[in-house]
């Protein structure tokens, strides 16, 4: 299977876990998907992983330096907007992770469809 149909299928199995979740109302994921729509404006988050996204390419252990770049900016974003990480949640500290992966994903994966 190459990198692009394992993209592809990650994607669709992605969207159908969430669509069952939403008919069968499970709350715990549709809590998550509720929370990173919350959470999908924060312009910090966005421009470092897009930045990440490019740096870390020819990494060869790209997804765990992906995951340990979500976390630190999660908790930097955190202690720029609060100034402290005393209202700092593992929730919302995963949240945020989550939302860095997904976008780092979703940079990736229109990378390889365009690419030539």
């Amino acid at each position: 299977m190459t990198r692009k149909n394992l993209y592809f299928v990650i994607l669709i199995s992605a969207l159908v876990v969430i669509a069952a979740a939403f008919l069968l109302n499970i709350k715990a994921i549709t809590g998550i998907v509720i929370s990173l729509k919350g959470h999908i404006n924060e312009w910090p988050i966005w421009a470092s992983a897009v930045v990440c996204a490019f740096i870390f390419s020819r990494y060869k252990y790209y997804w765990p330096a992906i995951t340990a770049a979500a976390f630190c900016t999660a908790l930097v974003y955190h202690i720029y907007i609060h100034s402290s990480l005393a209202k700092l949640g593992l929730y919302t500290l995963c949240i945020r992770s989550l939302l860095f992966i997904a976008i780092v994903f979703a940079i990736d994966y229109l990378r390889l469809i365009f690419k030539r």
